[in-house]
């Protein structure tokens, strides 16, 4: 009996720093992701490996990611989308799926770099995933999706 009890309360010490510790690697505001594949529109989706990332802090938004796409006017290069700029638009919507019991976070903001303005749908799960629609104004749209990260202090 005192196992099954100590048992049972390690496991709920678990589960709730397990809970704490996923809590803690997004909020609206801030949250870090490393891309695992990219899906280009009229392209096959692709598994990308290496430093692929995005960070949104402070107002910021800090962008390492590739892409794939037909472009309309030349702003990028062979490394792919790298920046860090301003975030303007900012908005979030959380909807919960009563069903499912899982939270979505859809984050929407509008950075502009090197004259092409990007507008970033990105899709925070409470399981530590993302996703994000990218649509750029000088080129076709490309979708990411990863894991989420803790961040950095």
């Amino acid at each position: 009996m005192k196992k099954l009890i100590f048992t049972t309360l390690l496991c709920v010490v678990w589960c709730v720093v397990n809970a704490q510790d996923a809590g803690l690697l997004f909020t609206p505001s801030a949250f870090k992701g490393e891309v695992t594949q990219m899906i280009p529109s009229g392209y096959p989706a692709k598994q990308v490996q290496g430093n692929y990332s995005i960070q949104v802090l402070d107002g910021k938004v800090t962008v390492h990611m590739p892409y794939v796409g037909d472009v309309h006017t030349l702003a990028f290069d062979e490394n792919g989308l790298n920046f860090t700029e301003e975030c303007s638009g900012y908005r979030t919507k959380v909807k919960t799926k009563k069903k499912t019991n899982t939270t979505e976070t859809e984050v929407i903001f509008r950075p502009r770099h090197a004259g092409v303005s990007y507008e970033f749908r990105v899709t925070l799960y409470n399981n530590n995933t993302f996703h994000i629609n990218l649509s750029p104004s000088n080129a076709s749209a490309c979708n990411y999706a990863g894991r989420l990260v803790k961040m950095e202090k």
